[in-house]
């Protein structure tokens, strides 16, 4: 174990003294800035006014439930049921009633109607019926109003907090692709290089294969875990600093109906709250969690698998061509990304979860979506044995191929020394 630990010292050591190294760690706050912009762009829908379909049974409000940009309200009569039936058309359903002890209102919203509008809704609904108490003196005091909201039973798929949580799953996912890409192709050039200066031979003469591999991976890992570690921290101070500079506290839904009495731009106001309350929904904990394991395993696969290719063959120019179909199914849970999205639990969608080569990335995605727990333990501990298979023929091929110059290995011999003891 000393010997491992002397590779991960030297590993470690030789790149941190880099300079690339240390500008790429300071670039990290501004994949955070852009990670925070992405959301609140995606959220900031176009900007048109709801159809409200409403029933009044009390009859007083017809001439103050006017329309305007935001709103648009349009007016129903008939039975309770009757008016849901035509509501399907409608972004939502309005009751209203009056008795003895103050208004009730009750809101039937679509799944996929903006979390901002029922907000939006209730705020301009109070502000009418006060309007009209004061109008039609029939009370000194401000009237009591009850407002609860109800979801329609829909066919559609998603909550409108779920375009945060893509979108962190895909800030996520892209992180992996480029963090595994450039870490294992660490292993992949170091091994070349060792391979070409010859230095490999003095290597084995004192190390084992697996020692030497293994050491190799963890050392240049703990320079990942170094830059992670800088860039969640400057994420996390970063993300302090904008909430307690523009105060983004009185957006919260404890303080949303005072701020929204005296600010000039209501539906700013109201889209803030939103996007305040879509990430406050996310856990933040499953999806760190989530990248740490992931990122971690895969990138033990993929080194171990590029540890593979480099040793099979004579240049760097060869092994980046070796390399790419390893690569390439990394990114492939991006490309799809739609598909994902609108079809979370179909049988390809859990292939490209379970299988090692995808699994990082795809869960990424997923995770915020909701993955169930059986489905998430299969991924990782398929993750897992795919790692130490993959080290263990690496640890083979190493000591049986390092020693070859000037030949291109074919995967069938590579399989023979994998078979030999």
């Amino acid at each position: 174990m000393y010997s491992v630990f002397i590779i991960a010292q030297r590993e470690f050591l030789q790149r941190i003294r880099q300079k690339g190294f240390w500008i790429l760690m300071l670039l990290g706050p501004v994949f955070f800035l852009l990670s925070m912009i992405v959301p609140i762009g995606l959220s900031m829908k176009k900007e048109t006014a709801s159809q409200i379909l409403y029933l009044d049974e009390s009859g007083l409000l017809n001439e103050y439930l006017y329309s305007d940009q935001t709103i648009s309200f349009v007016e129903t009569t008939g039975s309770l049921a009757d008016c849901k039936q035509k509501a399907a058309n409608y972004d939502g359903f309005l009751w209203i009633r009056k008795d003895h002890n103050g208004w009730q209102n009750q809101f039937f919203q679509s799944s996929l109607l903006d979390a901002k509008d029922p907000a939006l809704l209730k705020f301009i609904l109070k502000d009418r019926i006060t309007k009209y108490e004061i109008e039609s003196r029939t009370a000194i005091s401000m009237p009591k109003i009850e407002f609860e909201t109800a979801t329609f039973p829909s066919e559609n798929k998603g909550a409108p907090d779920q375009t945060v949580g893509f979108v962190m799953g895909l800030f996520g996912a892209i992180l992996i692709i480029i963090f595994i890409n450039q870490y294992a192709n660490m292993v992949l050039r170091g091994i070349v290089e060792e391979k070409q200066n010859r230095i490999s031979e003095l290597i084995l003469t004192s190390i084992k294969p697996m020692n030497f591999i293994t050491g190799k991976i963890i050392g240049i890992a703990s320079v990942a875990f170094l830059q992670m570690f800088a860039w969640f921290s400057m994420a996390g101070l970063i993300s302090f600093s904008v909430h307690k500079w523009f105060k983004l506290d009185r957006f919260s839904d404890a303080q949303l109906e005072q701020t929204l009495r005296y600010t000039n731009d209501i539906k700013q106001s109201l889209e803030m709250n939103s996007l305040l309350n879509a990430f406050s929904s996310l856990d933040f904990g499953l999806l760190f969690l989530g990248f740490v394991f992931y990122f971690v395993f895969g990138y033990l696969l993929f080194s171990a698998l590029f540890a593979i290719v480099g040793v099979s063959v004579g240049s760097e120019t060869d092994a980046q061509q070796m390399a790419m179909p390893f690569t390439l199914p990394l990114a492939i849970p991006v490309m799809l990304l739609q598909f994902i999205g609108d079809n979370p639990d179909s049988p390809m969608v859990l292939f490209l979860s379970i299988f090692p080569l995808t699994s990082p990335t795809t869960m990424l995605l997923r995770l915020p979506m909701g993955v169930s727990t059986s489905e998430l333990l299969l991924s990782m501990m398929i993750l897992i044995a795919s790692f130490f298979l993959a080290a263990f023929v690496a640890a083979k091929v190493y000591r049986a191929g390092v020693l070859m110059y000037g030949k291109k290995l074919t995967w069938g011999e590579i399989a023979k020394w994998v078979k030999t003891k």
